[in-house]
């Protein structure tokens, strides 16, 4: 007879799989996750596994999407705050790329349109959605007017942040995340005298 599982404890499951999934990423990199090392760290069966997640992709989706929730909530809290919209700007982006929680030095940018590609038609429509839903509910709670700054100025400028945050570091991890607020700060500069 099969084992009947309440949704709360299928819940609490797919929690723990994503919670050990986020860890192998930030231990040995999202190009080298496999089903058979999420099973091994949970651990757990590979029928189990697709018992709560139709594949690979869609569980990477899922943590990356859960990073992009939390970081929205912290920048929720940046712009509760009575500091100007550069300060904003400079936490906000430090936090994308240089925190602790950060998920862009762990993933590419190639790794993750890698991932998108092999999601459900339903699941990259709502990623394409969301992604610009996301940029455009960023740039109001910062406070910025897209009408007052140059889109493609200021996309140029995130892509080169993201770019350098994504890649190995050549020069050391200290030289990397000073070059970062460099152009953190610059980006934040650029958006600020926009007045």
């Amino acid at each position: 007879m099969p084992k009947i599982v309440t949704e709360k404890k299928k819940e609490i499951a797919r929690k723990r799989i994503k919670q050990k999934t986020e860890n192998l990423i930030e231990e040995i990199g999202i190009k080298n996750i496999t089903i058979t090392k999420i099973c091994d760290a949970v651990p757990i069966g590979k029928g189990t596994f697709y018992y709560y997640f139709n594949s690979k992709e869609v569980l990477l989706y899922e943590v990356i999407k859960e990073k992009e929730e939390n970081l929205m909530k912290q920048m929720l809290d940046y712009c509760n705050k009575d500091i100007s919209i550069e300060e904003k700007v400079i936490k906000t982006l430090t936090e994308v790329y240089i925190g602790k929680s950060s998920i862009v030095n762990t993933i590419t940018t190639e790794e993750f349109e890698k991932i998108i590609a092999k999601l459900p038609p339903e699941l990259i429509y709502n990623k394409e959605l969301r992604g610009k839903n996301f940029f455009e509910s960023s740039m109001k709670l910062l406070g910025i007017n897209p009408l007052d700054v140059n889109m493609g100025v200021l996309g140029e400028l995130l892509d080169g942040i993201n770019f350098m945050a994504s890649r190995p570091c050549k020069h050391g991890e200290e030289a990397r995340r000073e070059a970062l607020q460099i152009l953190i700060k610059g980006l934040a500069a650029y958006i600020a005298k926009r007045d």
